[in-house]
């Protein structure tokens, strides 16, 4: 064998040595890849196991403290009673007063008197 042969040899061996040691820094970049895409996956499933378990328990709660989902999401106007407004004038005297009645409730406006007032 002559020494241009040998040189050839080696410089195909050093090569195929450049070769496998790429091959083997792109199998571990690979391996490293596959492992971070394992990681968002398990991530992702952690976040989605948290929002669903934040649900029942949002669900559990409304239901062991009494509340109807009707009262949280309602589906009709709620009720005022009759709707009936019985309004009243009063003369007390000095000034005028407004008695409001409305389902059994009152409230009761004092007018003042007009002397009193910018008005």
């Amino acid at each position: 064998m002559t020494l241009h042969g040998i040189a050839t040899i080696t410089v195909i061996a050093a090569v195929i040595a450049t070769v496998v040691i790429l091959l083997r820094a792109l199998i571990l970049l690979t391996v490293l890849f596959l492992l971070l895409v394992l990681l968002l996956r398990a991530l992702i499933l952690l976040l989605t196991t948290v929002i669903v378990l934040t649900a029942l328990l949002l669900l559990l709660c409304v239901l062991l403290t009494g509340c109807q989902l009707e009262l949280l999401f309602p589906t009709e106007a709620p009720f005022v009673g009759d709707g009936k407004l019985n309004v009243h004038f009063i003369d007390v005297g000095q000034a005028d007063s407004i008695l409001l009645e409305c389902d059994g409730q009152f409230a009761l406006v004092d007018g003042g008197n007009a002397a009193d007032g910018d008005l």
